[in-house]
């Protein structure tokens, strides 16, 4: 018994041992796989990090959007072994999806609709899994979408279209729920990268168009003078031998009186309008600027040294002239030009520009409107800008006083009145032109001020004729700003009314370009002024280019044929054609006509064949001072009076040679 109990003892105990032995070694294999699915998911962690690491130094040297999508698409396939990976944008107008082909080249391709696996994303879900064999709804999803299998995540945004990170058929097993936080990090990145780029583009936009701006022209979208400086500067570094470097410097003619009297609503589309011309006119020939104000520049970047610069400045000229069609207003403006070249007349930016500025002075007064910068015009640039230094001083010291010209009628002789000329008597510079000294009034804004102060004084001049018992007209010359002031008829009302003069005995003369540079407006203005009884007279007609009949069509009583047809009509005979039309169709139409510029007895002769009304020149007498009219007046009729005894005793004595009687038939009267 005993020997048997022992050996149970040691079966029991044997027993016991093996079944240790065995937790033991169950608890080790255990342990071993624990630790190995550790290492696993260790491994894994790490192979992550690694990938993720790696598309973050990939993308950190991205800064296009296009860069940073290849980079995201290319590291998701090497990440997760998988051989599909897109992003689709949501847009409204249809997905648009960014995908890698064989060759890791990125293509974008509109599509019909999203792939059926992104339907499960519905709102407020932010990722899919679809693993292979899945059933039910993502089995067909992923067959509808042509995927083995599939995940797809949102990416974070504040703005924008949604925007999902799409990868498929994994070629090492399946994708798993391990795999979404993965995927949704390295779709945070891409949010983060992209995020970066706009930035990044918005910034770029942002200095773009602040350069843009602080280059440009806000009103007309034109280059400003920095643009100009910076183009002119590149074009003369780039100067190539034969070429020239260009600059034409433009103003426009008239422009402070559209501005003063239309408002400066009208200015800027006026301003627009011309901008758009030179950009059409230039195209890509020359850069067109606008430097400020009413003045513009132009720079040919290479012209040929044969070119007619000139004729380019003409189709230019032309270009700004055509008529424009501002809604309820039709407005004309023309452009001064001035031209300056590199290498002749300078080698900088500022020293072209300057050179352009005194042409473009010379140009105003030149018939063409069209001048090239020479030496002299600088030395006349230098007084102009002194003369409008003194310009207002000198209306204040009384420096400019009134001239009067007499105007007589051609048949009797009658002097009818007096034109009113403005003179400027400088203690420097002497006697200083009207041609001069008014387009630089016009320049500095004082010639609305010389005008009424013109008009006021002649008023008062015509009432000292009246008090010495001559009943004359004064005329005077009104400006093309006064020709676009609305208020010029109730201005005129009230200095006629102070004045006391009686509204037929002031002629107001206007010139033919003033006229016509806004048509339909100067009409009705000088409808106004007509109504209150005032006459109305184009001065030097023949020198624009308007037609006869379309200025008759206004409330005009008289034309001037300009003194330029006048002086030479007996040497020319396009002149004298000029002349005898000119008083054939005003006659034709009820029109009073004058001829300026009559110098001798032999113009006046053929003149009164013509049929012209009245004369005013040197014939009659060269303009005076008003003090002097008066004393004028008594000796020209004294001298009339003669002659016409003169010629009734010529009369006499041929009628006593041709009767033998003596007999007198008439006296002088």
């Amino acid at each position: 018994c005993a020997t048997s109990s022992a050996a149970v003892a040691l079966a029991v105990a044997a027993a016991t041992a093996e079944r240790w032995s065995l937790l033991l070694l169950g608890a080790v294999a255990g342990a071993a796989a624990a630790a190995h699915a550790a290492h696993r998911r260790l491994a894994a962690r790490h192979a992550d990090l690694a990938a993720l690491y790696e598309l973050t130094q990939r993308l950190a040297g991205c800064s296009e959007e296009q860069d940073v999508l290849r980079e995201v698409l290319l590291g998701v396939q090497q990440a997760l072994s998988c051989q599909r990976s897109q992003l689709l944008v949501l847009r409204r107008a249809g997905p648009l999806r960014y995908a890698l082909d064989d060759t890791t080249t990125m293509t974008v391709q509109q599509l019909p609709a999203a792939p059926a696996i992104v339907d499960l994303l519905v709102e407020g879900r932010d990722a899919v899994l679809a693993p292979r064999g899945a059933r039910h709804h993502l089995g067909e999803a992923l067959a509808a979408s042509g995927f083995d299998d599939a995940m797809v995540v949102r990416l974070p945004s504040d703005v924008g279209d949604p925007r999902l990170l799409v990868v498929a058929d994994r070629t090492t097993g399946t994708f798993t729920a391990a795999d979404i936080p993965f995927l949704q990090t390295l779709a945070a990145q891409c949010a983060v990268s992209l995020r970066g780029t706009r930035l990044l583009d918005e910034l770029r936009s942002e200095v773009a168009s602040r350069e843009h701006d602080a280059l440009h022209d806000s009103l007309t979208r034109l280059g400003n003078r920095a643009l100009f400086s910076r183009r002119c500067g590149e074009a003369l570094a780039r100067q190539r031998p034969n070429s020239a470097v260009v600059v034409m410097l433009l103003d426009l003619d008239g422009f402070k009186e559209i501005n003063d009297t239309l408002g400066h609503h009208v200015g800027d589309l006026v301003l627009q309008q011309v901008a758009h011309r030179l950009r059409t006119q230039v195209g890509g020939r020359g850069v067109p600027t606008r430097l400020g104000g009413d003045e513009f520049a132009i720079v040919y970047p290479a012209v040929s040294v044969k070119a007619d610069v000139r004729a380019v400045a003409r189709e230019v000229s032309e270009a700004v002239s055509r008529p424009m069609d501002l809604g309820d207003l039709a407005i004309t403006v023309q452009a001064s030009i001035g031209i300056s070249m590199a290498p002749g007349h300078g080698n900088d930016s500022a020293t072209l520009l300057k050179c352009a500025d005194v042409a473009m002075y010379a140009a105003k007064a030149s018939a063409e409107r069209i001048s090239v910068y020479t030496s002299t015009g600088d030395q006349h640039s230098t007084r102009r800008l002194l003369l409008a230094s003194e310009l207002r001083r000198a209306a204040e010291a009384e420096e400019l006083v009134l001239h009067y010209q007499p105007k007589a009628d051609l048949q009797t002789g009658a002097v009818l009145g007096f034109e009113a000329l403005l003179r400027w008597s400088h203690p420097t510079f002497g006697e200083v032109s009207p041609s001069e000294f008014i387009p630089v009034a016009e320049q500095a804004g004082l010639i609305d001020g010389m005008t009424w102060w013109v008009l006021a004084e002649a008023l008062r001049q015509q009432r000292v004729w009246a008090a010495a018992g001559y009943d004359l007209s004064v005329a005077v010359n009104i400006s093309a700003r006064s020709l676009l002031d609305g208020r010029l008829a109730s201005r005129l009302s009230r200095l006629l009314t102070s004045s006391g003069v009686p509204p037929e005995r002031l002629v107001l003369e206007v010139t033919e370009t003033s006229v016509m540079a806004d048509a339909e407006r100067s009409a009705a203005i000088l409808d106004g002024a007509a109504a209150l009884g005032v006459r109305i007279s184009v001065d030097d007609f023949g020198t624009g280019y308007s037609s006869l009949s379309r200025l008759l069509e206004m409330p005009v009583h008289e034309i001037k044929v300009d003194r330029s047809f006048v002086t030479t009509m007996l040497q020319s005979s396009d002149n004298l054609a000029i002349v005898q039309s000119t008083v054939n169709l005003a006659l034709s139409m009820g029109r009073k006509v004058t001829a300026e510029g009559v110098e001798d007895e032999a113009t006046w002769e053929e003149l009164r064949r013509l049929g012209c009304h009245a004369v005013q020149g040197y014939v009659l007498a060269r303009a005076m001072a008003g003090e002097r009219t008066v004393v004028w007046l008594g000796e020209y009729e004294a001298a009339m009076a003669q002659a016409r005894a003169d010629a009734w005793e010529a009369q006499r004595a041929v009628a006593v040679a041709v009767d033998g009687d003596g007999a007198a038939v008439g006296a002088p009267a």
